[in-house]
């Protein structure tokens, strides 16, 4: 019986990576290479006084022009962004996810000198948490699962240094001048992203339609999100201005 359920697995597995045409791995890499490249330029700008804003309309217009092909070219849209079926190892990821966002929120609260935990929850924190999950959908459900030819750790890796590359250009031209530790947000994102590509890898299945889900990693960036930005009425000026 084991063995029957095994080769079905193995042939299932086989055809769908067959699936694909030669080269086709390669081509998907590409193709969030791009997306993220877009993304550097839109954040590299998006706060420049000396800039025109046209700069980073092109790189969003560059990401969402990768994306529009992802979508055609895929069979199925949810899995391009990592949304796979939800199981109860998924359910168990996603709350592992949640309290490890729920944890690196406290910490970085006590970090900055504020209060372990918030006082209030005001306006801007339900916006916060919905653009991390956008992040997250977008560098660890799209850009990651589109780099699977490297394998996962390739895969985690590579979807972490782009959302590195594009934290640090948000905070990389700011429009007054201001001291920015930028040793602190590399190395926070790109660990932060590292943990959030392993809660994706870990909480799918076993073939290549279920290699992770992008719910565990986003409830750990909605959380510590809603945590750090708890207070706040208004966005900071790296979201925008």
């Amino acid at each position: 019986m084991f063995s029957t359920e095994k080769t079905k697995s193995n042939s299932s597995t086989m055809a769908t990576t067959s699936d694909k045409p030669p080269g086709a791995g390669w081509l998907d890499a590409g193709e969030a290479a791009v997306a993220g490249a877009g993304m550097v330029l839109f954040a590299l700008f998006a706060h420049s006084l000396s800039v025109p804003f046209a700069f980073s309309a092109a790189g969003l217009t560059l990401t969402a022009a990768a994306l529009v092909q992802a979508v055609v070219r895929s069979r199925s849209p949810l899995a391009l962004f990592g949304l796979a079926p939800v199981t109860r190892k998924t359910a168990l990821y996603v709350a592992l996810g949640a309290a490890l966002g729920l944890a690196l929120g406290v910490w970085y609260r006590r970090h900055i000198g504020a209060p372990a935990l918030p006082e209030a929850f005001r306006g801007f924190a339900l916006v916060a948490a919905l653009i991390g999950s956008a992040e997250e959908i977008l560098y660890r459900g799209y850009v990651q699962g589109r780099f699977r030819r490297l394998g996962p750790v390739g895969a985690t890796l590579c979807a972490a240094i782009l959302h590195t590359a594009y934290k640090t250009a948000l905070f990389a031209l700011p429009g007054e001048a201001m001291a920015i530790n930028f040793p602190f947000i590399i190395a926070a994102t790109l660990v932060g992203g590292l943990a959030f590509g392993l809660l994706r890898e870990l909480s799918g299945g076993s073939t290549s339609l279920t290699a992770g889900n992008v719910l565990a990693p986003l409830a750990a960036h909605a959380a510590f999100d809603l945590i750090v930005y708890a207070e706040l009425t208004k966005a900071p000026w790296w979201v925008w201005t």
